[in-house]
């Protein structure tokens, strides 16, 4: 997901622009059903579990990147650097501020906007940074990151399991930098990573540059892979050896975290357990994100291809011939923010209804929740709701209307440069 959605496409654009675009709502689009599968029926289904853990959250900060660079390419192609980096921080602070008011609802969903706001607020003061530079403050993310999440979390003595603390602003914003669960100290790898392929995206050879992400995605992803599973043995064995027995170690190891690797040194670089934010976790969803936008983006540009090989106004014929479904799918897509806004609130609503009338805790797990509620059923209705939310954009072509706010404000911001 991402809170900036791409300028809107006019019957004038470039096709390939608009190739490339369609498949970047669509990716937002999978990010946030990826989500809502994550929050809604985590646990319910096996293969499932799997495929929601953690790699959604992640698609959704690298596309955080992607957007920072579509949102603001105007400003910059036009000079106006300062107006780039203005109206990006105004956006993030939209969505973190969005973010705040989301956390104090009764939500079982740890929010990830404040995290993704602040993680834009940053990503606008190193937009225009040459790649090579930009690659290597993510790389130093990646390694060095992890080590020094874990340094502080032991020096504050945290009996917190990633929540955002608003005791003080000191308090705050260590939470939101270092302890929370989505710290922005691992999120801005990942929004870093997403600048980068939006780079190559724009510079390159439309259908080469994605064949590349999806290569050095896939390639990435494997390594990550690999390298969990040939040290796992090691780390449970590392793990039962400071007291805990096998069951909870194999757990921990390769369970859901809370945004700090499991253990310190050379476990904090190899294991890949997801939202932990190891090395390991930052290379293996990195690699995944970079896969699923290099596949689309290809798929995108030779549908383009093939349309203008038969057709003299490329633009128009492909606008008709985009499948029916991949409509509301693409239009929800460009309103990621609403559509991440209303599932939040729909989410607090069960809490209030499965805890007050229901006895359902949502923490232990006790206590039943009808299917329409929590599992796959209830995803099943967040999935539809969001295609009837892109069925209705779709049919008015207007954009969410957050992203209209968000996107007021950072013009505002960005007359300021």
């Amino acid at each position: 997901m991402t809170d900036a959605p791409a300028p809107a496409v006019t019957a004038t654009a470039a096709p390939a622009s608009t190739a490339r675009l369609v498949a970047i709502d669509v990716a937002r689009f999978l990010a946030i059903v990826g989500m809502m599968g994550n929050h809604l029926a985590l646990g319910y289904v096996e293969p499932l579990t799997v495929a929601v853990s953690g790699f959604p959250s992640t698609l959704f900060a690298v596309l955080g990147g992607v957007s920072a660079v579509l949102s603001t390419r105007k400003y910059v192609e036009n000079g106006q650097r300062l107006a780039a980096s203005l109206s990006l921080a105004a956006r993030g602070v939209v969505v973190a501020l969005i973010g705040v008011a989301l956390g104090l609802t009764p939500t079982f969903v740890a929010v990830v906007l404040v995290y993704y706001g602040v993680g834009m607020i940053v990503t606008a003061v190193l937009l225009h940074l040459p790649s090579p530079v930009l690659l290597a403050i993510a790389a130093a993310l990646a390694v060095g990151g992890p080590h020094l999440n874990l340094l502080v979390h032991d020096s504050a003595q945290l009996q917190t399991l990633g929540e955002l603390s608003y005791a003080d602003p000191f308090q705050f914003l260590r939470s939101v930098v270092f302890t929370g669960t989505y710290p922005v100290i691992t999120w801005l790898a990942y929004m870093l990573a997403g600048v980068l392929a939006a780079r190559v995206l724009l510079r390159a050879e439309r259908l080469r540059a994605a064949v590349r992400l999806a290569v050095v995605g896939a390639g990435m992803l494997a390594v990550a892979v690999a390298a969990d599973l040939i040290s796992r043995p090691a780390v449970l064995d590392l793990i039962v050896a400071k007291g805990m027995d096998r069951t909870e170690a194999e757990y921990l190891a390769t369970g859901d975290g809370f945004g700090a690797p499991i253990d310190s040194g050379w476990v904090a670089l190899v294991n890949a357990a997801p939202h932990t934010g190891s090395t390991g976790d930052i290379v293996r969803t990195v690699g995944a994100a970079l896969l699923l936008i290099g596949v689309l983006v290809a798929i995108g540009e030779l549908w383009r291809r093939r349309v203008a090989a038969t057709s003299l106004n490329a633009e128009a014929e492909r606008a008709r011939r985009m499948p029916l479904l991949l409509r509301p799918i693409a239009a929800a897509g460009s309103a990621p923010l609403t559509l991440y806004t209303l599932h939040v609130l729909a989410t607090a609503a069960i809490t209030i209804l499965i805890t007050q009338d229901l006895g359902f805790d949502v923490v232990d797990g006790t206590g039943q929740a009808p299917w329409w509620l929590m599992g796959p059923g209830a995803w099943g209705i967040h999935v539809a709701a969001a295609l009837a939310f892109g069925v209705v954009l779709a049919i008015v072509r207007r954009r969410g209307p957050l992203e209209a706010l968000a996107s007021l404000v950072a013009r505002a911001a960005a007359r300021l440069g």
